[in-house]
């Protein structure tokens, strides 16, 4: 019976101990956290094997860096418009994505300004379409991105992007009401900024 007990108090003792664990983790991470905000320009292309075609697209993207080695971010965008045999669309997309960071100083102490990072998530993306410039539609659906790209810090608190990204579009019939059927890549070469807070 006292072996009983002792456990029972043994193992509320440790659960106690690992949820105030976890939470001094959160405080740290949120304590030692680093905010950011930036804006980017880039060109875009869509492959298909009947539809290719390029513009350019902007985007305004924030986050949080909780680690030297990980963070969250998120983003809207506008890729442009697009064309295609009897109908053109233009798409915007709200991102949300796990980031993880690598500094290159880890290899090489004189690349201290220059740190790689590599992200992958979901997007929400909405497309106005247009068909033969006499019937439109409104089209929405939810689909997976991933990123790969460079900061160079030029101080504490500023810095430049380069990034490319692969959004994975499927426009099947469910989402947009049977007019159109098809999955596409849209590749994003971009160049931006960001500011710490």
């Amino acid at each position: 019976m006292n072996l009983i007990l002792l456990t029972s108090k043994t193992s509320r003792f440790l659960n106690m101990g690992f949820c105030v664990g976890l939470l001094g983790l959160f405080s740290f991470n949120v304590q030692a956290a680093e905010f950011y905000a930036g804006g980017a320009v880039g060109h875009t292309r869509v492959s298909k094997s009947d539809f290719d075609d390029k513009d350019i697209a902007i985007k305004g993207f924030g986050g949080i860096k909780l680690k030297d080695y990980f963070g969250i971010e998120a983003a809207l965008s506008d890729f442009g418009s697009s064309e295609s045999s009897g109908y053109s669309s233009e798409l915007t997309a709200l991102t949300v994505a796990a980031v993880g960071y690598m500094s290159l100083s880890d290899f090489l102490p004189v690349a201290d300004k220059y740190e790689a990072f590599v992200k992958g998530g979901k997007f929400h993306w909405n497309n106005d379409v247009k068909y033969f410039n006499t019937y439109s539609d409104d089209i929405s659906g939810n689909d997976r991105f991933y990123g790969t790209g460079m900061n160079i810090h030029f101080n504490e608190r500023v810095a430049l992007r380069l990034e490319i990204e692969r959004y994975k579009l499927d426009l099947d019939e469910d989402a947009n009401g049977g007019n159109l059927d098809q999955k596409y890549n849209l590749d994003v070469a971009s160049i931006g900024a960001f500011f710490k807070f």
